[in-house]
């Protein structure tokens, strides 16, 4: 998975990650881009982020009408 960072689509600074991060920027607050590569163990940061960021989307869901 390491060398897949460098990838200049898909990696750490790709085209894909470019084109999210503008989305992101036009989107303050509806759009949210993380990138978390998983080597060998996430760290603590990126864990509580992701774990944030899908209990706040499972309460959201939960919430919205259907």
């Amino acid at each position: 998975m390491t060398g897949r960072r460098a990838d200049p689509i898909e990696g750490e600074d790709g085209v894909k990650t470019r084109a999210l991060r503008d989305l992101e920027a036009r989107n303050r607050g509806l759009v949210l881009y993380r990138m978390v590569f998983a080597d060998a163990v996430v760290s603590q940061p990126d864990l509580a982020a992701i774990q944030a960021f899908l209990s706040a989307t499972v309460s959201t869901d939960a919430a919205s009408p259907g």
